[in-house]
């Protein structure tokens, strides 16, 4: 009996390296394919800013303002799948992950389709208000909102089963599609309609990733407590604000440049803005591991100090380099990256792409401690939303008042997190238990 049971450890043991090694090289496949996806969705992005006048260049940023926006609740969705599906695993196993997949994905499908008969409903208004009779635009904006919240399911549930090789495949699958598209578009002489390539990339993603899932799940299917439910909605709303936040620094500055500014203007908005997207790329390559590693180590109940560690340091280098490169040397080489009419939005590039840094930097912290449940670095985060709004409407006549306000509320964010954090660690030397540590400073 004693070899006996000394085999099956051997066998148990063998299997998890397996597993684990198995997940690290899919890791490493995931870093790599995410370089390459920014690489073609730069190749994407330089394509049409070549091509296109500042006039369709600014329906492409409107395109991508309402995916932002709509991003909000499709990453609160994700993170909550891959938070909680991570956490049951490693508390009690494969089939409780599964179960809670299921489950969040039948309450998805219900929702899209009232979500997207509300934004048919809306069309009207919202052409009036962006000043524009495209119609088509927000037409195929609504195939986004049908498909979008079951993919963010599914795409959090590969990522809390460590799939990290899938979602490597995932990551291509998004700018090929609108390369694919757009080259089509170019070919047949319809560059104007370049915005659709979005709508038609979200589409498929959520093919590839349901083919990726579906011979992945068994059926067995174990039965969801009552405290997992409010858990899980407790963690989606503070997710939601979380998302709202990080969209929000992305999108409601380009959606009131396109209100406030004429279209030429909004369109070399839209493109400092794509300049600064590429630097949060570039340090945001390691957040597809934080919140699935540490899910798991809260659930097994194990520390995960020496892992913030790692992303803060890994996340801070990237995002040098990136400033770097498009701030610093933004003269040279953005002009050389997007064509010779950049050369117009070079002056503000300095302050735009240092801030995009310090906030690149912020979303560690604070996706960290939303993993902990400890949400004051979260609200601190959304509070500065309502910040970027009233300065924006403050500060709203030019290109470089806009950018401005930005980079400045950038920079205050990533302050108050660094001094939220530093409390905490301050704090933490006289305790034992962390999460019993960071409860008692902030659920007072």
């Amino acid at each position: 009996d004693i070899v006996i049971m000394e085999k099956k450890e051997v066998r148990h043991k063998l299997l998890v390296n397996i597993k684990y090694k198995k997940a690290y090289l899919g890791g490493i496949f995931l870093v790599i394919g995410s370089f390459i996806a920014g690489v073609l969705n730069y190749g994407f992005n330089a394509y049409l800013g070549r091509i296109l006048s500042f006039e369709d260049f600014a329906l492409i940023g409107l395109m991508g303002g309402f995916y932002s926006l709509a991003s909000i609740f499709f990453s609160a969705c994700s993170t909550t799948t891959d938070y909680r599906v991570s956490y049951l695993i490693g508390k009690s196993g494969e089939n409780a992950g599964y179960s809670f997949w299921r489950y969040a994905r039948r309450r998805s499908v219900y929702f899209s389709i009232i979500i997207t008969v509300g934004w048919l409903m809306l069309i009207p208004l919202l052409m009036r208000f962006f000043d524009t009779g495209n119609i088509y635009l927000f037409l195929l904006f609504s195939m986004v909102l049908l498909v979008g919240f079951v993919n963010s399911i599914d795409s959090g549930f590969l990522s809390a089963r460590l799939m990290f090789g899938s979602m490597a495949i995932i990551a291509l699958f998004d700018p090929i599609s609108k390369l694919a598209m757009v080259g089509l578009l170019s070919f047949t002489g319809h560059e104007a309609w370049s915005y659709s390539a979005l709508p038609v990339a979200v589409l498929v993603v959520f093919i590839g990733t349901w083919l990726l899932i579906v011979k992945q799940v068994p059926k067995v299917e174990s039965k969801l407590t009552n405290e997992t439910g409010r858990s899980s909605r407790k963690f989606f709303f503070t997710s939601l604000l979380t998302g709202f936040a990080s969209i929000a620094f992305f999108t409601f500055d380009i959606l009131l440049a396109n209100h406030f500014l004429s279209q030429k203007e909004a369109g070399e908005y839209t493109m400092i803005s794509l300049v600064g997207k590429m630097i949060f790329f570039l340090g945001n390559m390691t957040s597809p591991f934080i919140v699935p590693l540490i899910s798991r180590n809260k659930g097994a109940n194990k520390e995960s100090g020496q892992m913030l560690n790692i992303m803060l340091i890994s996340t801070s280098f990237l995002a040098i380099i990136g400033f770097v490169g498009l701030g610093i040397f933004g003269w040279f080489t953005v002009p050389i990256l997007y064509g010779s009419k950049t050369i117009s939005i070079v002056p503000y590039l300095l302050y735009f792409t240092f801030g995009m840094a310090c906030y690149t930097v912020s979303r560690v912290l604070i996706n960290y401690y939303l993993v902990h449940e400890i949400y004051t670095f979260t609200v601190t985060n959304a509070l500065l939303v309502v910040v970027q709004l009233w300065l924006i409407y403050l500060f709203h006549s030019s290109v470089q008042d806009i950018a401005f306000v930005m980079s400045f509320v950038l920079v205050v964010n990533l302050i108050l997190t660094v001094i939220l954090h530093w409390q905490v660690v301050r704090f933490c030397r006289f305790e034992t238990d962390f999460h019993h540590r960071i409860q008692l400073i902030f659920k007072k």
